[in-house]
């Protein structure tokens, strides 16, 4: 007999919210809120194209160096895709990601230095990633990721007019996060 049709893949979307570190915005990173919103193909199989929409706003980070406090925070969007889903259990599966992220990291002085001022670096970046995925029950996930960088630039900060180094941002930057993951 003919083979029967597979069934069409139907589109899903999930809501994320959690918490996460980026090593490269500050000496000592920052914890961050991150909210994302996925759009993913219902396929049987590891194929199942996905892609996520996110936001990463960290909290304030504050290195205290001689001549005052360098305050550090990013805010940046994330576009990536997640094509891949591999069962490792019956709720838990491994998803294989590549990602941009663009933004702004925010610099500013404080504390004892003086002619304080504030100053951005681009923050664009080019990633690869690992998430786990356990599914909880009914809609709701937890999720587990860890996320390396590469970044376009890599600016210094500094105290002026001594040049007194603050912060030499990274060429690379890791990501570990955790999030609380809705699907409908």
């Amino acid at each position: 007999p003919p083979r029967a049709a597979a069934p069409p893949s139907k589109l899903r979307w999930s809501l994320a919210l959690g918490g996460a570190f980026e090593t490269a915005v500050a000496p000592t990173p920052p914890i961050g809120v991150t909210a994302g919103i996925d759009a993913f193909s219902e396929r049987s199989g590891w194929w199942t194209p996905n892609l996520r929409a996110s936001l990463l706003v960290t909290t304030t980070a504050t290195e205290h160096v001689t001549g005052g406090d360098g305050k550090f925070r990013l805010i940046a969007g994330h576009l990536g895709t997640c094509p891949w889903r591999i069962p490792l259990g019956e709720s838990l599966r491994l998803l294989p990601c590549a990602a941009v992220e663009a933004g702004s990291l925010r610099a500013e002085g404080g504390g004892a230095a003086q002619n304080l001022r504030s100053t951005t670096m681009p923050w664009l970046a080019a990633a690869l990633a690992a998430r786990a995925l356990l599914r909880l029950g009914g809609p709701m996930a937890l999720e587990a990721g860890v996320e390396g960088k590469l970044l376009a630039r890599h600016d210094t900060f500094v105290f002026r007019p001594e040049s007194l180094l603050v912060y030499k941002v990274l060429l690379v930057s890791l990501n570990v996060g955790l999030a609380l993951v809705f699907s409908f």
